[in-house]
């Protein structure tokens, strides 16, 4: 390839290994074996002629040829890499809200299918949040529900999600209640579910959704906890 441009008045070119280099065999093999646009090689050429220049020009001047500004170059190439597919989220107050919000409407509808003979076995079925204390604009508070603008919560970490079933339907049975805690805890690039009393756990990333399967796995969980409570309430009678 040097030669070529040599021998069309151009200065040679150093091509660096890692990023550059890769850059260059990509855009060539895709020109070649795929007929690809050729404006991101054209593009990455003239880059590396307008560096070969300038270094030809301080060699001239006497000036110290240094490279105090490669890894400018290197970021370039990874962002071109990597960042037009990136679409990650990060925690922040409407993350953790719409995440708490969809996985209530998932979970009600699922909810209504899965556990609906278990609900008939109590007079009343609820579901509760029970929030950890939460910073709001410099200060802690220990409730969502008098600071329902979305504006001035700057940070939520954990969140309890709570299905509870009261007073078993039974008279000569005295179970009060039975409950199973699904716990949110919100960490900076995603979050993880857990089931108090089950080793179920799953993690997920902010803004992705909750597969059918992810909800119905939950339910079952939520369900066999239930049920053992249940079993364990009647065995101490």
């Amino acid at each position: 390839m040097n030669l070529l441009l040599i021998s069309l008045g151009f200065p040679p070119v150093i091509i660096k290994k890692g990023l550059e280099e890769q850059q260059y065999k990509q855009y060539l093999a895709d020109i070649q074996a795929y007929g690809g646009i050729p404006d991101l090689f054209y593009e990455l050429m003239a880059s590396l002629l307008t560096r070969s220049q300038e270094l030809i020009l301080k060699a001239i001047e006497g000036v110290e040829i240094d490279e105090e500004e490669d890894w400018k170059k290197e970021l370039k190439l990874i962002k071109q890499n990597f960042g037009k597919n990136s679409n990650k989220s990060i925690r922040s107050s409407d993350n953790v809200l719409d995440t708490v919000e969809e996985f209530a409407c998932a979970f009600q509808s699922m909810r209504s299918k899965e556990l609906a003979e278990l609900e008939g076995l109590f007079m009343d079925s609820k579901i509760l949040f029970q929030d950890y204390p939460i910073e709001i604009k410099g200060k802690t508070v220990r409730t969502l529900s008098g600071f329902p603008i979305r504006s001035i919560i700057t940070e939520i970490s954990l969140i309890n999600f709570v299905y509870r079933l009261n007073s078993y339907k039974t008279l000569d049975l005295n179970i009060e209640s039975a409950e199973s805690n699904i716990e949110f805890k919100f960490e900076p690039l995603a979050y993880f579910i857990t089931i108090r009393n089950s080793n179920f756990k799953l993690e997920k990333l902010y803004g992705s959704p909750f597969l059918t399967d992810e909800v119905t796995q939950i339910v079952n969980e939520v369900g066999k906890d239930i049920i053992s409570q249940i079993k364990s309430k009647l065995g101490q009678l």
